[in-house]
């Protein structure tokens, strides 16, 4: 049995709580025993609510009540969770098959951020598309989509500077008087911070596993595709079959995916998750 994490902040744009919620429905199905929490400070439907074991306000306040990003109370996590440890997804993944084995390479370390992620075809992405200026500044390229943490004295060191970096971002974010970017990443935030305290081997497995935790990454531009996109679903189909088996293209999709675009939650696919578990499906007007 394992712990499962999840913050969501609602949006003019976009419902992260029925995000969560159907990442819960997944994690349910494929993986029953587990417990789940979400952190949030929005209204949770009654119909998902049995989903979750807790659900948590956010502490200390909205530290991004003023940005549309909605990451600013991501270190908050490991003080809000009632987890002495967990899995931290973002909102926008499904579970598709037990993940349990990766979850097991992860609770080897207090904290774990997972290096490689894959395409839909189930290849191991290799190049930087997304993330040049990490490899021009010799950034760590890790992702918090799919992370881990274990409550311990080396954690709360990381996640205290976390929220250093994360409160005064565009002073961190400087190089040689220049902005890494325009806007705060917690995938950059965690670069940084593991570059400052010199722990990379203590945060992730790299090519040290052969269970080495990872998930389909469904960003547009590193698929493989010849021509570049603005989004994946222009390219490519998603199915999803009775047994709640997920198909993109012809591809069927294992482990943890990370959709990434919000529209790709057709109204169907909660509905056949919401009948799968005998729930009402319901949707925040």
């Amino acid at each position: 049995m394992y712990n499962f994490i999840m913050l969501a902040q609602n949006n003019i744009e976009s419902d992260y709580v029925l995000q969560a919620s159907l990442c819960a429905m997944s994690i349910k199905k494929t993986m029953p025993s587990s417990k789940i929490a979400l952190i949030t400070n929005d209204v949770v439907p009654a119909a998902y609510q049995q989903f979750f074991e807790h659900i948590v306000p956010i502490p200390w306040g909205d530290s991004a009540s003023n940005s549309d990003w909605k990451i600013h109370n991501r270190w908050k996590i490991i003080h809000a969770s009632p987890f002495d440890e967990a899995v931290i997804l973002d909102t926008d993944m499904l579970v598709l098959t037990d993940i349990s084995e990766q979850c097991r390479v992860m609770s080897n370390y207090d904290i774990f951020y997972t290096d490689s992620v894959l395409d839909y075809r189930g290849n191991i992405v290799s190049n930087d598309f997304y993330r040049k200026n990490y490899t021009k500044n010799n950034l760590p390229s890790l992702y918090t989509a799919f992370s881990y943490f274990r409550k311990s004295e080396f954690s709360f060191k990381f996640y205290e500077l976390l929220s250093q970096v994360t409160e005064n971002w565009e002073d961190f974010y400087k190089v040689n008087g220049k902005l890494l970017q325009t806007h705060p990443s917690m995938d950059t935030t965690v670069g940084l911070v593991t570059n400052m305290l010199d722990c990379k081997e203590s945060v992730t497995a790299g090519k040290r596993s052969y269970n080495r935790p990872t998930f389909v990454h469904m960003k547009a531009n590193i698929q493989g595709w010849n021509r570049l996109s603005e989004q994946w679903r222009s390219k490519v189909g998603a199915y999803l079959n009775r047994d709640l088996d997920l198909f993109i293209g012809n591809y069927k999709q294992q482990g943890l995916f990370h959709y990434t675009e919000k529209d790709f939650i057709k109204q169907s696919f909660v509905k056949q998750y919401c009948d799968y578990h005998g729930v009402s499906y319901a949707i925040q007007s």
